[in-house]
């Protein structure tokens, strides 16, 4: 009476053949729908300077927006567990494929299945390559040569599926330099393997996806001229071009559909994965159709000033202003409706906040360009990337227009940065790579929004920069003894 269980893979008959492989490919890409589009955004930027809590919000975040975050929220812990266990399944799957591919003449597998099968095995590096991302960029410092080689700066990096209850065994922290350098080998890997040339709204890695992930890698790591032949590729291929008019521009967010979406997570109403923070940012429980909302946050009156609201189209877009009540208060409030939802992707007539993640856009890229090419002092070259997006962005906007100085431009850059990339979980992590403390933005009402958290600044380097390691995580390896982030 000995039978495996109905509902799961008993490991030793888990990838055999190559359709066993061609299956298991469902598995990587799977995890995406919630990897891109979560908590990991929300929590980051709604306890940035960029959004002020609504005076009656619920509390969602609000230890993360007050900077009072410690070792027991479940945010960090989930963050946490999630990725390691995305690592846990794609480590079982590389390991799968290699074994396929080494033993392929014995179990019958043809040439043309081996090419396919390192293919997929190419995915499952990005894949473990992203999901290291992540955790660096929350659970580690920013990236700083002379201090990479620090014990304990970096994550444990499991690269086989080897689960054990054995304490003893389990990996402890690494050093910031070998995190990187794994994802960095990681990246390589995919590159050799994955042969697809980039295709607008891709729902697979291409050869362009990997590029624009390691041009990522490389802006976080401050090699900038890395990171400027990364970017340039993928730019100068000419497969994608900016979103430049106010349909092209909201239907990358309300629709999914964009000339400038390298990559786009495939999702549809009846398996739909994450949202990106609409909940905290609408919340409209009254009529569910996102005219009567209830945020439990807002942007701040200094984030809204940063647009030419009149001629910048992203401004109708990204904010919509609605009467919105805190407590017994009411007024009109501009509220943040970037992540309204794909329509196709709600399962009734209510808003169900639901997108398509897009882990990489063209526009990112515009940004990586000009921010290197400040840091390399290449003004005029930075000062074309700038104007290049702000063109395809801003009605009338003067492509010639120049910035006075390298640390004006670098100011202007780092502005543009937070206008295209809100609500998609960049900020503090930016703060923190530019060395740049946290002071939260001017609130656009301070009636209708929380007295207690309008007024949090954090000096460059607070701890809380960093999220803590779990709890949970440090109660149950014995290796991570000592090596929780300082101050938690």
């Amino acid at each position: 009476m000995e039978f495996f269980p109905y509902d799961s893979l008993e490991i030793s008959n888990g990838i055999k053949t190559y359709q066993d492989a061609a299956s298991y490919r469902v598995s990587i890409y799977s995890p995406l729908k919630s990897f891109v589009g979560s908590l990991r955004e929300t929590v980051e930027d709604t306890r940035s300077d960029l959004f002020n809590a609504k005076a009656d919000f619920g509390n969602y975040y609000g230890r993360w927006h007050s900077w009072q975050n410690d070792i027991t929220d479940t945010e960090a812990s989930s963050v946490w567990y999630n990725d390691y266990a995305i690592i846990g399944n794609v480590n079982f799957a590389i390991d799968s494929y290699t074994d396929l591919i080494d033993n392929a003449e014995a179990l019958g597998i043809s040439d043309e299945e081996v090419v396919k099968i390192e293919t997929f095995r190419g995915e499952a590096y990005m894949v473990r390559a992203m999901a290291y991302l992540d955790l660096a960029t929350k659970f580690c410092a920013a990236y700083d040569e002379a201090k990479a080689d620090e014990p304990a700066s970096g994550v444990p990096l499991p690269t086989k599926y080897e689960p054990t209850s054995d304490a003893a065994s389990y990996p402890g922290r690494t050093t910031l330099n070998e995190t990187y350098t794994r994802i960095l080998d990681d990246i390589a890997d995919a590159e050799l393997a994955i042969e697809t040339l980039g295709a607008q709204n891709s729902a697979y890695f291409t050869k362009d996806a990997v590029l624009a992930l390691r041009a990522r890698v490389y802006l976080y790591m401050g090699q900038w001229d890395l990171a400027v032949e990364d970017a340039l590729a993928v730019i100068n291929g000419n497969r994608y071009a900016l979103a430049s008019t106010p349909e092209a521009i909201r239907m990358m967010w309300d629709g999914d559909t964009s000339s400038e979406n390298i990559m786009r997570i495939a999702k549809n109403n009846k398996d739909q994965g994450g949202t990106t923070g609409g909940y905290y940012y609408i919340n409209d429980q009254n009529k569910g159709d996102g005219t009567t909302p209830n945020p439990q946050y807002l942007p701040t009156k200094t984030l809204l000033d940063m647009y030419d609201k009149t001629n910048d189209m992203r401004y109708p877009v990204y904010f919509e202003t609605h009467n919105v009540k805190a407590g017994y208060e009411k007024a009109d409030m501009v509220v943040f409706y970037k992540f309204k939802g794909n329509p196709s992707l709600r399962t009734d007539a209510r808003w169900n906040y639901v997108h398509m993640g897009k882990p990489f856009r063209l526009a990112e890229l515009y940004l990586i360009m000009a921010e290197c090419l400040v840091e390399l002092e290449d003004e005029d070259g930075a000062t074309f990337y700038l104007n290049e997006l702000r063109k395809a962005r801003i009605t009338g906007f003067d492509s010639k227009k120049t910035y006075g100085s390298l640390d004006a431009l670098r100011q202007e850059v780092r502005n543009e940065r937070v206008k295209e990339l809100v609500g998609e979980g960049f900020r503090v992590h930016d703060l923190k790579r530019w060395g740049l403390g946290m002071t939260r933005g001017v609130s656009q009402n301070a009636s209708m929004t929380h007295s207690a958290y309008d007024k949090v600044s954090v000096e460059k380097g607070n701890f809380r920069f960093l999220w803590p390691i779990p709890k949970s995580e440090m109660d149950a390896n014995p290796q991570f003894k000592g090596q929780q982030n300082a101050g938690f």
